[in-house]
């Protein structure tokens, strides 16, 4: 089932994006409270703030149930067309990392008190599916990370250019 209250999906052509899926536009719906979870290994994404370095408040698709951290609010901007994401958990914008280099580019992060380019979304619905995508201004789309190692299995990263499974969450 779609998000209540969004309008619907948008058609768009993009070559990336498989058959079916559609932008989805806030409409009369400027933002919701949600949780998601990625697809890809059913898991809840959370913010990890506990963790250290360029992984604090990285978004990571591993919790099993849903509390403080698993909360997220998601508003439209109609001038940007684009959705920013704001960790309920600490109260800052997720950011596509876009200047780290290597295996650490595009990680997902809620660290930014404002929301500019990299706070920036597009959501994307297959009604087929029920299953949302995003996309970074990178141009590429979000995924969950599985064949990272130990405490970094899950996080998300907007580094692939088309919608397969590990880019696929589901919206609650």
């Amino acid at each position: 089932m779609a998000v209540v209250g969004l309008v619907q999906p948008v058609a768009s052509a993009a070559p990336a994006v498989p058959a079916g899926w559609q932008v989805v536009k806030g409409g009369d719906v400027r933002a919701f409270s949600n949780t998601f979870y990625s697809a890809a290994n059913n898991y809840y994404v959370t913010t990890e703030i506990d963790y250290g370095g360029i992984f604090r408040t990285g978004l990571r698709a591993a919790a099993g149930a849903v509390g403080a951290r698993e909360q997220y609010t998601f508003t439209y901007d109609p001038t940007s067309q684009k959705w920013s994401i704001k960790s309920n958990a600490n109260g800052l914008y997720v950011t596509a990392e876009l200047d780290y280099p290597g295996g650490d580019y595009g990680l997902l992060r809620a660290r930014a008190s404002e929301i500019n380019l990299w706070e920036r979304f597009e959501l994307w619905y297959s009604s087929s599916e029920n299953r949302y995508a995003l996309r970074a201004h990178n141009g590429l789309f979000v995924s969950t990370e599985l064949k990272f190692k130990d405490h970094l299995v899950g996080m998300l990263r907007a580094r692939h250019d088309k919608i397969e499974a590990w880019e696929k969450f589901i919206i609650t």
